[in-house]
């Protein structure tokens, strides 16, 4: 594992999911995940919660990014594209599976209010024939909702129904049907209905 020598702080935000921890350095942020103390069985999304600094220093300009961007996400998303993206830090550009920094650069291209599969997002990411690499590295995703996990979903299935699939080793799947329809998608009993565009 490495290490970042660039010094290391953390805050906690509000915002419409829940509290967010942001972990972040003098050069960029770590990770970006919210709060392990949410679950399915006690997820209350509040739609209207601003995202604000609930603990932490504001004086660091990667947090503030962070928390712009993510107040945006949730309250303005269709200015989403116009906001300062937040820097990661270098360390997490190098880790020990390079594979994984594909599959995260390749899921930053899909916008919002779309989805792929994980055998597309291995194919994003050029390597077609690594869908248990890309579901891997959506486990280990480091930047939840930056890096948009939710919006990688298993193949359809032979039914032609779309489920969601798992979020947070299954643990907040309410979590990621609350994030897809606020990008605008139709649900019904975990599955993803098709949109009359």
């Amino acid at each position: 594992m490495k290490i970042c020598s660039n010094g290391q702080w953390r805050a906690e935000v509000s915002s419409p999911i829940g509290n967010i921890v942001i972990e972040f350095c003098s050069v960029g942020l770590h990770s970006v995940n919210q709060s392990p103390e949410i679950s399915d069985s006690n997820f209350k999304p509040a739609p209207s919660q601003e995202v604000t600094l609930l603990s932490g220093n504001n004086k660091y300009g990667h947090l503030k990014e962070c928390i712009n961007w993510l107040d945006t996400y949730f309250h303005n998303p269709t200015k989403i594209s116009e906001v300062k993206f937040p820097s990661f830090c270098t360390i997490n550009s190098a880790t020990d599976a390079p594979f994984f920094d594909k599959v995260y650069t390749a899921l930053l291209k899909v916008p919002f209010g779309n989805t792929v599969s994980y055998k597309e997002l291995a194919t994003l990411a050029g390597s077609p024939n690594a869908t248990r690499a890309a579901g891997t590295a959506m486990a280990k995703n480091p930047f939840q909702l930056i890096v948009p996990c939710h919006r990688v979903l298993p193949s359809t299935s032979a039914s032609g129904k779309q489920q969601v699939g798992n979020y947070s080793s299954g643990k907040k799947v309410s979590v990621k049907e609350w994030l897809l329809v606020h990008e605008g998608h139709n649900l019904s009993n975990r599955v993803l209905l098709k949109s009359e565009k």
